[in-house]
C-alpha cells in the first residue's frame, strides 16, 4: 500500500530483488490490470494523459466494488489470481508453489487487508510505502506534465496532482471508494 506519487515500481523491483536473493521467485499482481477480467468498466478514460488514466482506474475500482457490493472485491480478485498462478505452477490451486511470492499492487481499503490476513495469516505481509506529500506532489506533477501538452499551465498540472492525492487518501462521498488513509497504517513493514 502506498499513496499516489510514491514510486511503487521502484519498491516492487527492490522487493523482488531481495526475494530473489533468498531464492524466491516473485509474481506481480497489478489489481488495476486484473480487475478488468471480473467486470467491464461502463466508460472509457477521458483522455490518454496520466491524470485521466489514474482517475479512470480509480473509477473502475469503485465500480467493480459497487458491482459486487463488497469493499474487499479487489482482494478477492487478488486471491483468485493467486489461485490461478498456483494451478499453473503446481497443478492445484490450493497447493502453494514452493519458493514463490506474490506481490499485490496495490491495496486501498482496510477491508482488502483484513481479507488477505484472514486468508493467508502470517504469510501475508503488508508493505506500506511512505513519501512526504511534497515529494509525492512533485513526482506526480512531473509525471502528469509529461503526459500533457507542453503549453499546459503549471496551475492546471498542480490542481490535477492535488486532486489525485486527495482522492487517493480518502473518497468521502463513496463508501467503496479509495481509502488509503485508513489502510496505510495497517502495514507490517513501513518503508520510505
Amino acid at each position: 500500500a502506498g499513496p499516489i506519487g510514491v514510486d511503487i515500481d521502484r519498491l516492487t523491483i527492490s522487493i523482488s530483488s531481495c526475494l530473489e536473493q533468498v531464492k524466491y521467485r516473485t509474481q506481480l499482481i497489478k489489481l488495476t490490470s486484473e480487475m478488468g477480467r471480473f467486470g467491464t468498466p461502463s466508460r472509457k478514460a477521458d483522455g490518454p494523459d496520466l491524470f485521466s488514466q489514474i482517475n479512470w482506474k480509480m473509477d473502475c475500482a469503485n465500480e467493480i466494488r459497487t458491482m459486487y457490493g463488497r469493499p474487499d472485491t479487489l482482494a478477492r480478485i487478488a486471491i483468485q489470481t493467486i489461485r490461478e498462478f498456483r494451478r499453473s505452477f503446481s497443478g492445484k490451486e490450493s497447493v502453494p508453489a514452493p519458493s514463490r511470492a506474490y506481490l499485490i499492487r496495490q491495496l486501498k481499503l482496510p477491508e482488502e487487508v483484513q481479507l488477505l490476513r484472514r486468508t493467508y495469516g502470517r504469510q501475508f505481509i503488508l508493505v506500506s510505502a511512505y513519501a512526504s506529500e511534497a515529494q509525492r506532489f512533485d513526482l506526480l506533477a512531473r509525471d502528469i506534465a509529461r503526459s500533457l501538452p507542453t503549453d499546459t499551465p503549471e496551475t492546471d498540472i498542480a490542481h490535477k496532482a492535488s486532486r489525485l492525492i486527495a482522492r487517493d487518501a480518502r473518497e468521502e462521498t463513496d463508501p467503496l471508494g479509495q481509502n488509503l488513509r485508513e489502510t496505510f497504517h495497517l502495514g507490517d513493514v513501513f518503508t520510505h
